[in-house]
């Protein structure tokens, strides 16, 4: 039950996306693969950080056929987030899309009536230090929202940071910490 209701609201969220970008110059994915590489798409089989096997020089070989996860991805950019040319997920080396985790937006002091969180996923390691990302940082978290950022630490290690108006600076795990703590048994007590 709780998972169909997180789709229903997934799938509203993406809508209200969709409808602003059409009221704008659509954008489309042209050249830009950061999404193949980022995502784990099942259908192909591709695991997240692997290139998928369509990925070519223009893009993806099969855009017009893509699975369906592909399909009904949308990043943030192409939702009408950031400038048109310049902040290109491919170009700006990381890309973000909305998701639904209720429990992060709480614990961020995310606004999100809905439970919405802003994922970030670095596609280029280092882009995540650079100005613009600051830029969109700050302003999300001027928004009231909450940012989920997965990035790699200096040593190439996978690390997770949640951002927003409770916490600021964020605060960081590495991923192997963060699996341990999602699979630890809860205590009562």
């Amino acid at each position: 039950m709780g998972n169909d209701r997180r789709q229903k609201e997934l799938r509203r969220a993406k809508r209200k996306m969709r409808e602003a970008a059409k009221k704008a110059k659509p954008r489309e994915c042209g050249g830009c693969t950061a999404c193949c590489t980022a995502l784990l798409i099942p259908e192909v089989p591709t695991l997240a950080g692997e290139h998928c096997r369509h990925e070519c020089a223009e893009g993806c070989a099969v855009y017009a056929t893509r699975p369906g996860r592909c399909r009904g991805f949308e990043c943030a950019w192409i939702g009408g987030w950031g400038a048109k040319g310049s902040d290109r997920p491919d170009r700006i080396g990381w890309f973000g899309f909305i998701d639904r985790y209720p429990e992060l937006n709480v614990a961020a002091g995310g606004g999100s009536r809905q439970g919405t969180v802003i994922v970030v996923r670095e596609t280029r390691q280092g882009a995540l230090q650079e100005p613009r990302f600051a830029e969109a940082l700050g302003d999300w978290m001027r928004r009231g929202s909450a940012v989920l950022v997965q990035g790699r630490d200096e040593e190439g290690k996978q690390v997770v940071t949640l951002y927003g108006p409770k916490i600021p600076k964020g605060v960081s795990m590495s991923r192997d910490e963060m699996e341990r703590n999602a699979t630890a048994p809860s205590r009562s007590g």
